[in-house]
């Protein structure tokens, strides 16, 4: 399979109510696999929600940007207005347009809050997207701890979404492991990017999933026959 289309077999394996977690290390490029990946290929099928703490989403676009040729970007430049940005926290979203935005939740009710806030005005755009991304929660659970994950687990149960896949990018040298295990837990999908590769943790068709007793960076497999290696131009 050329790897052009390893993203777009891997979306077309989503379901509505599947939650996606996108693992990466920090010296990974990201934002290829976001904006030169990920994004158009979710754009092309319709509206987008994202929901972006701290302006990270803006940050990786502006990192792909830099580096992209025109012929690469221009596509998400034309196709911005489908793009919505509920914003939490400082940051100006370049990619797309804001439909709402309130400040960073120090608490389960207010995270909880900001979520179904959030998920109302996806569900009140024009045409309803069937993918909702979010960025910035390594830095949300870095700075809130395991105080994160019970708010994030909260309003995981408290508002169950069964009209759209959810996709979360996680920088995994920034969240204590236990807080990791929650989030991969909570998950239908887990996804490492390590280095120029993309595995399957979790999920996937044909995954056999993890091997017990291997070591975090060794437990990934790549799915068989479904071009799940990701090469990442610079």
């Amino acid at each position: 399979m050329q790897k052009e289309n390893n993203i777009k077999v891997l979306l077309s394996l989503l379901q509505p109510g599947d939650r996606v977690l996108i693992e990466y290390n920090p010296l990974a490029r990201i934002e290829n696999l976001v904006w030169g990946k990920v994004i158009p290929e979710l754009i092309s099928d319709g509206p987008l929600m994202v929901v972006d703490m701290y302006g990270i989403g803006g940050v990786l676009f502006r990192n792909y940007l830099r580096e992209a040729s025109p012929s690469e970007y221009r596509p998400l430049i034309k196709a911005k207005g489908k793009i919505y940005v509920f914003k939490l926290g400082p940051g100006n979203p370049g990619y797309g347009n804001v439909v709402g935005e309130d400040k960073i939740p120090e608490d389960s009710d207010e995270f909880l809050k900001v979520q179904y806030w959030a998920i109302r005005k996806a569900l009140n755009l024009p045409e309803k997207p069937r993918f909702m991304v979010t960025f910035g929660l390594s830095e949300f659970l870095l700075f809130r701890g395991k105080e994160g994950v019970k708010d994030f687990l909260h309003a995981t149960v408290a508002i169950p979404v069964e009209d759209w896949a959810m996709i979360t990018f996680l920088n995994i040298s920034s969240v204590e492991r236990e807080v990791v295990a929650v989030l991969e837990e909570l998950s239908t999908h887990v996804l490492l990017l390590d280095g120029e590769t993309l595995k399957v943790l979790k999920g996937g068709r044909g995954s056999e999933g993890r091997r017990k007793g291997s070591s975090r960076r060794s437990e990934g497999e790549e799915v068989p026959g479904h071009g799940i290696k990701q090469g990442i131009s610079h």
